[in-house]
């Protein structure tokens, strides 16, 4: 067989990320992100490398090596590892891969004090989406360029990944590698599958977040589509981000909306009755407005 072919197939494989389709997850966003989501029916795309963590798109770099370095390698894993390390430790990698990924970040839990403490400035919020209609929207709309499911935590677990996806690309090496350069082709598609786990993998110091992710690649779509890239201030800095159209048709912008939740605040009655009303006007009539118990002061 072509290797060409069974290099596209392999990457076909599905990924062992974990999608959610039932009940409800949750962005916490703060006031003005939370009226510009509701009022124009578009998600905010974060780009990947302005994340919470700034070392979590490379940490896949040191569950790589630690797999490489379990056990001595014959000259033919040596020669196949060789060519993965260049990719690994060249700009692409490092630089170029990271701005082509937009990511909605998301989490299972609605009341979580490590997030409300990081968009909780008086104007904390979050807004509680249908998993199951968010995914539908997502096909409908972008089938092809995107990735969703939680983030994964466990160390073991990732080393796993990486050793079965080693495994699979080292026996394609071993079948039909003839050449350095479709040496370098195996590698390079490997490396494409580690850069899209590189979205979903993240340091166990995270864990409490249970962060469940949406990883964009605007190059992906089959219709080009333009993305203007627009900027936000956050912790003195300027953020890119795209946004997402999610309405459901032209006239209406409304969202699969199921709950939003007032983060701690000092106002929580005049914050309520402002939301109630500002939902009310945008036509959600059916989404529960909650507040957080997490008994913070400012």
């Amino acid at each position: 067989m072509d290797l060409e072919v069974i290099l596209k197939k392999s990457l076909e494989n599905s990924y062992r990320i974990k999608r959610e389709n039932e009940g409800i997850l949750y962005h916490y966003t703060n006031l003005q992100a939370l009226y510009a989501i509701l009022s124009t029916g578009s998600i905010w795309m974060t780009r990947s490398e302005f994340l919470n963590d700034a070392s979590e798109l490379t940490y896949i770099k040191t569950v790589i090596e630690d797999v490489f370095s379990d056990k001595p390698a014959s000259s033919i894993e040596a020669t196949f590892k060789s060519e993965v390390k260049e990719i690994l430790n060249g700009s692409y990698f490092n630089e170029q891969h990271r701005s082509k990924c937009y990511i909605l970040s998301l989490t299972a839990i609605s009341d979580l004090i490590t997030n409300w403490s990081a968009y909780s400035n008086f104007d904390g919020y979050n807004i509680g989406l249908d998993s199951l209609q968010l995914h539908q929207l997502l096909e409908i709309k972008y089938a092809g360029a995107y990735m969703a499911g939680y983030v994964l935590y466990d160390e073991s677990l990732q080393r796993k990944i990486v050793r079965e996806e080693v495994e699979r690309y080292l026996g394609i090496w071993k079948r039909v590698r003839m050449s350095d350069e479709e040496g370098r082709e195996i590698a390079r598609a490997f490396m494409v599958r580690m850069l899209n786990y590189s979205y979903f993998f993240k340091h166990p110091a995270f864990k409490p977040e249970t962060e469940y992710r949406v990883a964009f690649f605007p190059e992906n779509l089959a219709k080009v589509q333009e993305f203007a890239v627009l900027f936000r201030t956050s912790a003195g800095g300027l953020v890119p981000y795209i946004e997402l159209d999610l309405k459901q048709n032209q006239t209406d912008v409304k969202l699969p909306v199921k709950e939003v939740w007032i983060g701690p605040t000092n106002k929580m009655d005049n914050a309520y009755l402002g939301l109630k009303a500002f939902l009310q006007s945008l036509g959600y009539m059916d989404t529960d407005i909650k507040k957080s118990v997490i008994p913070l002061r400012f």
